[in-house]
């Protein structure tokens, strides 16, 4: 596989992976593939090697009830979760604000359509990761300016938060990891 496949192919699974993790809590399942996926992981980046290489340790030493126990915390609450994943609240204190109009039109443009039964705004950042992953594995030409629109403004800010908030060391990882991977992916595309 030349430089380049292999890129695109780990930026897509790292996309899909975070978006997983955001969206809901990890099944057991998930947690022994993140834990045992801990020697594949080979991405000539030390930085990005040692978060993934944390998350990978963290997974192994979780009990899915203590993760949905802070993921509830986090992103649920009895009103509302410590974080907003969503980019129109995290940018405006609101939810459906003009960032997630903006992006509802850059998707149709781009030819996404919204799933079936998605309870979720498209501003979540979990479906702005999923997204990402499409354009990456197409090599998109709008990639750049979809990172820099929809998640570069936010998304470090959010994944700080994420770390402060987090009380097991599995969102710690999780969080962690989205600081790196935001960086390196600011980076590829700035």
């Amino acid at each position: 596989m030349n430089k380049v496949c292999h890129l695109s192919a780990l930026r897509q699974q790292i996309y899909l992976l975070l978006s997983a993790l955001l969206r809901e809590v990890p099944a057991a399942d998930l947690l022994d593939a993140i834990h045992n996926s801990k020697a594949e992981w080979n991405t000539e980046n030390k930085a990005l090697d040692e978060a993934l290489c944390r998350l990978s340790e963290s997974a192994g030493e979780e009990r899915v009830e203590k993760l949905e126990e802070d993921y509830h915390d986090l992103f649920v609450g009895v009103t509302q979760g410590k974080l907003s994943p969503y980019a129109s609240r995290y940018l405006t204190g609101c939810l459906h604000e003009a960032p997630l109009v903006e992006l509802r039109g850059e998707l149709m443009e781009l030819g996404v359509e919204r799933v079936e039964g998605l309870k979720e705004p498209e501003d979540h950042l979990a479906t702005l990761f999923e997204v990402m992953a499409w354009l990456s594995k197409e090599g998109h030409p709008r990639q750049s300016g979809f990172f820099a629109k929809y998640i570069a403004g936010w998304g470090g800010g959010f994944f700080n938060e994420m770390e402060r908030s987090a009380t097991t060391p599995f969102y710690s990882a999780v969080a962690i990891l989205g600081q790196v991977w935001l960086q390196c992916e600011a980076r590829l595309l700035g």
